[in-house]
C-alpha cells in the first residue's frame, strides 16, 4: 500500500500549492479522504501516514469499517459525505463526527432527536445545490434561509456545504482567478442565517 501514501503526498502538496494561490492561510482547506468502497487494510496505511479526515458514503459499510480503526486511531474524524436517510440517523449521530448532507427537514428532525437521545452532536452541514441540478440533492440557495431557520432549534448552529455543478468539481484542486458563483450565492447565507 505504498502507492496510497505516496498519492496522500502529491494530494497533499496539490492543496497546499492551490491554497497558497488562493491567499489561505496554510491549514485553511481540510482533505477529506473518501473512504467508501475500501476496506479497512486499504485505509490503514493513509492512517499511518497520519492522516486522520475520511469520508464515508454509506452508514453499513461506515458501521463495519470504523469503531475497529478509530480504537486504533482515536483521533480520527470521520465524516458522513453521502446521502442519508432519516431512518439511519442514530447509527450516523453513533458514528459519525460530521455529517455533510443534512438536506430535508424530516432528516433534520430526526438527527435532532437522535443528538438529544445520545448526547452525542457531530456537526451538521447543510447540504446546498447551488446549481440547482435536478439530479442531485440538497436545499436550493433561494430555500436555505428557510431550511436553516427551521432546523437551527434542534441543532444550534449550522454551516453549509455544496455540491457544485460538474464544471466546477471540487476534485479541482487548482485555485480559480475568479471566484466560483458558489462563493457569491453563499457568501451572503451566513449574514442573514444568523451565528453559524
Amino acid at each position: 500500500m505504498e502507492g496510497v501514501v505516496e498519492r496522500l503526498g502529491a494530494v497533499r502538496a496539490a492543496v497546499e500549492k492551490a491554497a497558497l494561490a488562493a491567499m489561505r492561510p496554510p491549514g485553511a482547506v481540510t482533505l477529506v479522504a473518501v473512504s467508501k468502497t475500501f476496506p479497512a487494510e486499504a485505509v490503514r496505511p493513509a492512517l499511518v501516514a497520519g492522516h486522520r479526515v475520511f469520508g464515508e458514503n454509506y452508514v453499513q459499510e461506515a458501521k463495519e469499517k470504523w469503531p475497529a480503526l478509530r480504537a486504533e486511531f482515536p483521533d480520527v474524524e470521520i465524516r458522513m459525505i453521502g446521502p442519508l436517510q432519516s431512518n439511519k440517523a442514530r447509527d450516523a449521530v453513533a458514528l459519525f463526527d460530521v455529517i455533510e448532507t443534512v438536506d430535508r427537514t424530516s432528516l433534520a428532525k430526526e438527527l435532532a432527536k437522535e443528538i438529544q437521545r445520545q448526547g452525542r452532536a457531530p456537526r451538521l452541514l447543510v447540504q446546498v445545490n447551488t446549481g440547482a441540478e435536478p439530479q442531485k440533492s440538497g436545499v436550493l440557495p433561494d430555500a436555505a434561509d428557510s431550511f436553516i431557520a427551521a432546523a437551527r432549534p434542534g441543532f444550534g448552529s449550522t454551516a453549509a456545504t455544496t455540491f457544485q455543478p460538474r464544471a466546477l468539481a471540487a476534485t479541482n484542486v487548482e485555485a480559480p482567478s475568479v471566484p466560483p458563483p458558489t462563493t457569491t450565492i453563499l457568501g451572503n447565507v451566513p449574514a442573514y442565517s444568523g451565528t453559524w
